[in-house]
């Protein structure tokens, strides 16, 4: 077919996709076990290293079957939900930093606030909550179940269909953000993007111009997403509110509008 002689022969192969996975995951038990795992750079290898997982299970959503598509998801979300806490005060304290950025004295004030109130919201140690044992222990259930596919069982055309509805679905997230300008619809966009990244540095990691424009709309919508949760947390602090917090609210409407427009 022309798509094989385009992309190569091997871009869908299942024991590729298979070793990948496996190497991730081998990747993220290296991380579990250092020394300074504790580091907010340690997590955040985790964490990434499970997404890439996670997105190959959508693309064996044919090869495989949704039931262990799915299971193998679930598995990987539940692991990377345990360091979650830890990465999400790193990153709302990172939102206001990054907000700080060419605003007004009064506005400063009102961010240095928030600041504090973050700070008093969490654990003061967040990674040390962390259930290393447990993170360790679903990575290595997940490998297991990797490590138990028959790749001579699945054929390529499969694993191919799984890229197309990946691509299909994160095409349909972008129409329907486009069209309602809603956070959650912009947020499934972003999920059904990064996806389609992560299959695509694997499939096709010669296809820079495309790679570059899904990294660049991630970061993009990342940045909108966490400046929605920041806001949420921030209206959830029984210190934080006033004046301050309607000059942090509207800092985050603009710089979100600006996101926004920006993705689109």
């Amino acid at each position: 077919m022309l798509w094989a002689l385009i992309m190569g022969k091997d871009a869908y192969s299942p024991a590729r996709i298979i070793a990948a996975a496996r190497q991730h995951l081998a990747d993220a038990l290296s991380c579990c076990a250092a020394d300074d795992r504790q580091s907010p750079q340690k997590v955040h290898a985790v964490r990434k290293d499970l997404k890439k997982v996670r997105a190959y299970w959508r693309l064996m959503w044919y090869a495989l079957g949704k039931g262990q598509a799915k299971a193998g998801n679930a598995r990987c979300k539940q692991a990377a939900k345990v360091l979650a806490g830890a990465r999400d005060q790193i990153v709302m304290l990172g939102t206001l930093e990054e907000l700080g950025q060419e605003t007004g004295a009064k506005t400063a004030q009102a961010l240095d606030v928030a600041r504090q109130a973050v700070h008093e919201a969490a654990d003061s140690s967040p990674n040390e909550e962390i259930d290393w044992a447990h993170v360790i222990e679903l990575i290595g259930d997940d490998d297991a179940a990797w490590a138990g596919v028959d790749a001579s069982a699945i054929e390529p055309a499969d694993v191919r269909r799984g890229w197309k509805r990946t691509r299909r679905k994160a095409r349909a997230s972008f129409r329907l953000s486009r069209q309602s300008l809603d956070a959650e619809a912009l947020h499934d966009w972003r999920k059904w993007s990064k996806r389609w990244l992560e299959q695509e540095e694997l499939l096709h990691p010669d296809n820079t111009l495309r790679i570059s424009r899904l990294d660049e709309l991630g970061e993009v919508l990342g940045r909108h997403h966490d400046l929605a949760v920041l806001s949420k947390r921030l209206g959830r602090s029984a210190s934080f509110g006033g004046k301050p917090q309607r000059r942090v609210r509207k800092s985050i409407g603009k710089r979100q509008a600006g996101l926004q427009e920006r993705a689109i």
